[in-house]
Protein backbone atom coordinates (compact mmCIF):
# COMPACT_ATOMS: atom_id res chain seq x y z
CA UNK A 1 0.00 0.00 0.00
CA UNK A 2 1.15 3.41 -0.81
CA UNK A 3 2.93 5.75 2.18
CA UNK A 4 0.42 8.65 1.01
CA UNK A 5 -2.83 6.50 1.73
CA UNK A 6 -1.53 4.76 4.67
CA UNK A 7 -1.05 8.93 5.72
CA UNK A 8 -4.56 10.28 4.14
CA UNK A 9 -6.59 11.26 7.58
CA UNK A 10 -2.94 12.34 8.87
CA UNK A 11 -3.76 16.26 7.96
CA UNK A 12 0.33 17.91 7.73
CA UNK A 13 0.59 14.55 5.23
CA UNK A 14 -2.21 14.90 3.24
CA UNK A 15 -1.79 18.46 2.44
CA UNK A 16 1.92 17.63 2.02
CA UNK A 17 1.09 14.55 -0.50
CA UNK A 18 -1.54 16.73 -1.96
CA UNK A 19 1.11 19.31 -3.24
CA UNK A 20 3.52 16.31 -4.37
CA UNK A 21 0.77 15.22 -6.79
CA UNK A 22 0.23 18.98 -8.15
CA UNK A 23 3.86 19.45 -8.74
CA UNK A 24 4.21 16.08 -10.65
CA UNK A 25 1.14 17.11 -12.72
CA UNK A 26 2.88 20.09 -14.04
CA UNK A 27 6.00 18.20 -14.34
CA UNK A 28 4.20 15.85 -16.96
CA UNK A 29 2.25 18.64 -18.67
CA UNK A 30 -1.04 17.39 -17.25
CA UNK A 31 -1.96 20.54 -16.16
CA UNK A 32 -1.06 23.81 -18.36
CA UNK A 33 -0.29 27.84 -17.04
CA UNK A 34 0.91 29.08 -13.58
CA UNK A 35 -0.44 27.53 -10.99
CA UNK A 36 0.21 29.25 -7.30
CA UNK A 37 0.61 26.83 -4.08
CA UNK A 38 -0.40 28.97 -0.70
CA UNK A 39 2.70 27.16 1.19
CA UNK A 40 0.81 28.50 4.40
CA UNK A 41 -1.58 26.14 3.98
CA UNK A 42 -5.77 26.29 3.18
CA UNK A 43 -7.44 30.19 4.34
CA UNK A 44 -8.91 30.54 7.46
CA UNK A 45 -12.92 30.56 7.33
CA UNK A 46 -14.19 33.62 6.89
CA UNK A 47 -16.86 35.38 9.81
CA UNK A 48 -20.27 34.58 9.74
CA UNK A 49 -22.37 37.45 7.83
CA UNK A 50 -25.44 36.88 9.89
CA UNK A 51 -23.45 37.46 12.61
CA UNK A 52 -22.45 40.67 11.84
CA UNK A 53 -25.68 41.61 10.48
CA UNK A 54 -27.42 40.73 13.74
CA UNK A 55 -25.15 42.41 15.97
CA UNK A 56 -25.62 45.62 14.26
CA UNK A 57 -29.09 45.45 13.95
CA UNK A 58 -29.20 45.14 17.84
CA UNK A 59 -26.70 48.60 17.96
CA UNK A 60 -29.25 50.36 15.78
CA UNK A 61 -31.81 49.64 17.53
CA UNK A 62 -30.16 50.44 21.12
CA UNK A 63 -29.44 53.69 19.69
CA UNK A 64 -33.24 54.40 18.22
CA UNK A 65 -34.69 53.79 21.57
CA UNK A 66 -32.47 56.30 23.18
CA UNK A 67 -33.03 59.07 20.92
CA UNK A 68 -36.58 58.37 21.32
CA UNK A 69 -36.23 58.32 25.23
CA UNK A 70 -34.03 62.00 25.00
CA UNK A 71 -36.67 63.41 22.38
CA UNK A 72 -39.60 62.44 25.20
CA UNK A 73 -37.78 64.43 28.21
CA UNK A 74 -36.67 67.68 25.94
CA UNK A 75 -40.48 67.64 24.73
CA UNK A 76 -42.40 67.62 28.04
CA UNK A 77 -39.56 70.54 29.36
CA UNK A 78 -41.62 73.24 28.17
CA UNK A 79 -45.50 72.12 29.64
CA UNK A 80 -44.11 71.48 32.90
CA UNK A 81 -42.16 75.40 33.01
CA UNK A 82 -45.79 76.84 31.56
CA UNK A 83 -47.88 75.34 34.60
CA UNK A 84 -45.15 76.52 37.00
CA UNK A 85 -45.79 79.89 35.83
CA UNK A 86 -49.45 80.14 36.39
CA UNK A 87 -49.76 79.82 39.65
CA UNK A 88 -50.62 81.70 42.37
CA UNK A 89 -53.59 85.12 42.20
CA UNK A 90 -54.48 85.55 38.61
CA UNK A 91 -54.42 89.08 39.12
CA UNK A 92 -52.86 90.90 41.96
CA UNK A 93 -54.38 94.31 43.26
CA UNK A 94 -53.27 97.13 44.68
CA UNK A 95 -55.57 99.78 46.63
CA UNK A 96 -55.06 103.45 46.89
CA UNK A 97 -56.53 105.42 48.95
CA UNK A 98 -56.90 108.90 48.24
CA UNK A 99 -57.28 109.78 51.83
CA UNK A 100 -54.53 109.21 54.02
CA UNK A 101 -53.97 110.64 57.80
CA UNK A 102 -50.15 110.89 57.59
CA UNK A 103 -50.15 112.87 54.42
CA UNK A 104 -53.50 114.87 54.41
CA UNK A 105 -55.64 114.46 57.15
CA UNK A 106 -59.10 113.61 56.37
CA UNK A 107 -62.42 112.93 58.26
CA UNK A 108 -62.37 110.24 60.77
CA UNK A 109 -64.38 108.75 63.99
CA UNK A 110 -63.78 106.31 66.30
CA UNK A 111 -66.68 104.33 68.44
CA UNK A 112 -64.86 105.73 71.92
CA UNK A 113 -62.53 107.83 73.54
CA UNK A 114 -59.44 108.66 73.63
CA UNK A 115 -57.66 107.77 76.69
CA UNK A 116 -55.40 109.77 77.69
CA UNK A 117 -57.34 112.19 76.16
CA UNK A 118 -54.76 114.84 74.46
CA UNK A 119 -54.92 118.53 74.38
CA UNK A 120 -54.12 118.53 70.69
CA UNK A 121 -53.30 115.97 67.75
CA UNK A 122 -50.97 117.09 64.62
CA UNK A 123 -51.99 116.11 61.49
CA UNK A 124 -49.36 113.16 60.12
CA UNK A 125 -47.75 110.60 62.64
CA UNK A 126 -49.65 111.07 65.40
CA UNK A 127 -53.01 111.26 63.22
CA UNK A 128 -52.33 108.50 61.15
CA UNK A 129 -50.97 106.72 64.43
CA UNK A 130 -54.68 106.80 66.23
CA UNK A 131 -56.13 105.87 63.29
CA UNK A 132 -54.42 102.55 62.43
CA UNK A 133 -54.38 102.05 65.97
CA UNK A 134 -57.80 102.07 66.30
CA UNK A 135 -61.11 100.63 64.45
CA UNK A 136 -61.88 103.61 63.12
CA UNK A 137 -63.60 104.50 59.88
CA UNK A 138 -63.38 107.03 57.47
CA UNK A 139 -66.19 109.69 57.32
CA UNK A 140 -68.64 110.31 53.83
CA UNK A 141 -66.68 108.17 51.05
CA UNK A 142 -64.11 106.66 50.06
CA UNK A 143 -62.47 107.34 47.13
CA UNK A 144 -59.94 104.78 45.94
CA UNK A 145 -57.67 103.64 42.79
CA UNK A 146 -57.58 99.68 42.35
CA UNK A 147 -54.21 98.54 40.53
CA UNK A 148 -54.68 95.52 38.71
CA UNK A 149 -51.88 93.73 37.31
CA UNK A 150 -52.62 90.06 35.19
CA UNK A 151 -50.56 87.34 36.67
CA UNK A 152 -51.19 84.58 33.60
CA UNK A 153 -49.32 83.86 31.32
CA UNK A 154 -52.81 83.97 28.65
CA UNK A 155 -55.49 86.96 29.10
CA UNK A 156 -58.05 86.86 31.95
CA UNK A 157 -61.24 88.79 32.30
CA UNK A 158 -62.73 90.59 34.57
CA UNK A 159 -65.96 91.26 35.04
CA UNK A 160 -67.18 92.70 37.87
CA UNK A 161 -66.47 94.38 41.07
CA UNK A 162 -68.98 94.81 43.85
CA UNK A 163 -68.82 95.12 47.88
CA UNK A 164 -69.81 92.56 50.37
CA UNK A 165 -71.02 93.98 53.72
CA UNK A 166 -69.56 92.65 56.48
CA UNK A 167 -71.61 95.10 59.18
CA UNK A 168 -73.89 97.66 59.25
CA UNK A 169 -74.72 99.30 62.30
CA UNK A 170 -75.54 103.39 63.30
CA UNK A 171 -73.08 105.62 62.75
CA UNK A 172 -69.77 106.00 64.79
CA UNK A 173 -70.50 108.33 67.57
CA UNK A 174 -67.50 108.24 70.13
CA UNK A 175 -64.80 110.90 68.88
CA UNK A 176 -64.73 113.12 65.35
CA UNK A 177 -61.56 113.48 64.22
CA UNK A 178 -62.02 116.34 61.57
CA UNK A 179 -59.21 117.73 59.24
CA UNK A 180 -60.39 117.53 55.95
CA UNK A 181 -57.82 116.47 53.52
CA UNK A 182 -56.72 118.87 51.01
CA UNK A 183 -56.25 118.23 46.96
CA UNK A 184 -58.41 115.44 46.36
CA UNK A 185 -59.26 114.36 42.58
CA UNK A 186 -63.28 114.59 42.18
CA UNK A 187 -62.71 112.23 38.98
CA UNK A 188 -63.89 109.05 39.39
CA UNK A 189 -64.66 106.38 36.69
CA UNK A 190 -67.06 104.50 39.10
CA UNK A 191 -69.24 104.16 41.75
CA UNK A 192 -70.59 101.90 44.38
CA UNK A 193 -73.39 102.48 46.45
CA UNK A 194 -73.57 100.23 49.54
CA UNK A 195 -77.12 101.04 50.36
CA UNK A 196 -78.57 98.97 47.74
CA UNK A 197 -79.67 95.37 47.83
CA UNK A 198 -76.44 94.23 45.71
CA UNK A 199 -73.55 96.90 45.55
CA UNK A 200 -71.64 96.80 42.51
CA UNK A 201 -69.66 99.23 40.60
CA UNK A 202 -71.66 101.96 38.27
CA UNK A 203 -70.60 103.89 35.55
CA UNK A 204 -69.87 107.51 36.00
CA UNK A 205 -71.38 109.99 34.31
CA UNK A 206 -68.52 111.18 32.03
CA UNK A 207 -69.97 114.76 31.83
CA UNK A 208 -69.39 115.21 35.65
CA UNK A 209 -67.24 112.31 36.87
CA UNK A 210 -70.39 111.51 39.17
CA UNK A 211 -72.53 108.69 39.28
CA UNK A 212 -76.05 108.23 39.72
CA UNK A 213 -77.26 105.38 42.19
CA UNK A 214 -79.58 104.47 38.82
CA UNK A 215 -76.92 104.37 36.18
CA UNK A 216 -75.93 101.15 34.50
CA UNK A 217 -72.95 98.52 35.29
CA UNK A 218 -69.38 99.81 34.84
CA UNK A 219 -68.99 96.70 32.87
CA UNK A 220 -71.92 97.10 30.65
CA UNK A 221 -69.40 99.47 29.07
CA UNK A 222 -66.00 97.78 29.62
CA UNK A 223 -64.02 94.90 29.07
CA UNK A 224 -61.08 94.31 30.79
CA UNK A 225 -58.52 92.09 30.10
CA UNK A 226 -55.03 91.46 31.06
CA UNK A 227 -52.11 89.17 30.15
CA UNK A 228 -49.42 88.55 32.17
CA UNK A 229 -47.86 92.00 33.39
CA UNK A 230 -50.55 94.23 32.12
CA UNK A 231 -51.75 97.37 34.28
CA UNK A 232 -55.47 98.82 34.55
CA UNK A 233 -56.52 100.91 37.65
CA UNK A 234 -59.85 101.43 38.50
CA UNK A 235 -60.97 104.84 40.32
CA UNK A 236 -63.85 104.76 42.16
CA UNK A 237 -66.09 106.68 45.16
CA UNK A 238 -67.30 104.31 48.10
CA UNK A 239 -70.49 105.90 48.98
CA UNK A 240 -72.66 104.80 52.52
CA UNK A 241 -76.42 105.05 52.90
CA UNK A 242 -76.69 106.08 56.60
CA UNK A 243 -74.66 104.20 59.39
CA UNK A 244 -71.24 102.20 59.97
CA UNK A 245 -70.31 99.78 57.10
CA UNK A 246 -67.36 97.35 57.33
CA UNK A 247 -66.98 95.77 53.69
CA UNK A 248 -64.75 94.04 51.45
CA UNK A 249 -64.48 94.86 47.53
CA UNK A 250 -64.48 91.57 45.26
CA UNK A 251 -63.36 91.36 41.66
CA UNK A 252 -65.30 89.02 39.50
CA UNK A 253 -62.49 87.22 36.99
CA UNK A 254 -62.41 84.63 34.43
CA UNK A 255 -59.27 83.24 34.18
CA UNK A 256 -58.61 79.78 32.48
CA UNK A 257 -62.19 79.13 31.87
CA UNK A 258 -63.26 79.47 35.71
CA UNK A 259 -64.82 82.22 37.46
CA UNK A 260 -63.69 83.17 40.72
CA UNK A 261 -63.60 86.41 43.14
CA UNK A 262 -60.52 87.58 44.04
CA UNK A 263 -60.64 90.11 47.17
CA UNK A 264 -59.52 93.79 46.42
CA UNK A 265 -57.20 93.66 49.67
CA UNK A 266 -56.44 91.15 52.97
CA UNK A 267 -58.36 93.33 55.41
CA UNK A 268 -61.58 95.27 55.46
CA UNK A 269 -62.65 98.83 54.79
CA UNK A 270 -64.38 100.72 56.82
CA UNK A 271 -67.20 103.68 56.07
CA UNK A 272 -69.57 105.86 58.06
CA UNK A 273 -71.38 108.70 58.04
CA UNK A 274 -71.91 111.63 60.32
CA UNK A 275 -73.69 111.09 63.80
CA UNK A 276 -76.07 113.58 65.46
CA UNK A 277 -73.56 114.29 68.04
CA UNK A 278 -70.14 113.00 69.72
CA UNK A 279 -68.83 112.55 72.65
CA UNK A 280 -65.66 114.34 71.83
CA UNK A 281 -64.65 116.17 68.40
CA UNK A 282 -60.99 117.15 67.48
CA UNK A 283 -61.21 120.15 64.64
CA UNK A 284 -58.76 122.90 63.29
CA UNK A 285 -59.22 126.23 65.24
CA UNK A 286 -58.72 128.35 62.32
CA UNK A 287 -57.89 127.81 58.56
CA UNK A 288 -53.97 129.18 59.41
CA UNK A 289 -53.39 125.93 62.05
CA UNK A 290 -55.21 122.95 59.92
CA UNK A 291 -52.46 120.85 60.45
CA UNK A 292 -53.03 120.64 64.47
CA UNK A 293 -56.41 119.39 65.84
CA UNK A 294 -57.46 120.65 69.03
CA UNK A 295 -60.67 120.45 71.16
CA UNK A 296 -63.40 121.64 70.29
CA UNK A 297 -67.30 122.10 71.40
CA UNK A 298 -69.76 119.83 69.99
CA UNK A 299 -72.36 122.39 71.33
CA UNK A 300 -70.51 124.96 68.89
CA UNK A 301 -69.05 123.22 66.73
CA UNK A 302 -72.44 121.43 65.06
CA UNK A 303 -75.24 123.33 67.31
CA UNK A 304 -77.75 121.71 65.22
CA UNK A 305 -76.36 118.14 65.06
CA UNK A 306 -73.37 117.41 62.64
CA UNK A 307 -76.09 115.49 60.60
CA UNK A 308 -77.32 118.46 59.70
CA UNK A 309 -73.77 120.40 58.81
CA UNK A 310 -71.16 121.66 60.60
CA UNK A 311 -70.48 125.04 62.67
CA UNK A 312 -74.21 125.98 62.34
Amino acid sequence: MDDRTTHHDNGGQHYTNQLDDVRNAVQAGIIHGDVVINPAGPEPPRPDQRTRTMVLTLVATFLAIALTVTLVLVLRRPATTNAAVDTGPPINVVVQNHVLPANGGGDWAIPGTLTPAPATITVGPQLAALVNGLPSAQLGALSLSLVLTGNYTHQLQVTGLHAVVRDHTGPLDGTLLYAPAQGVTDAVDGCVYLGDPEPAIRLADPADDTCDPAGKSFFADHALQLGRGEQKVITLSILPKTGYYEFQLMLDVVASGKSMEIPASATPFRVTTFAQTYRAIYAAPDPDHANLLAVADPATFCPHGCTSGLNG
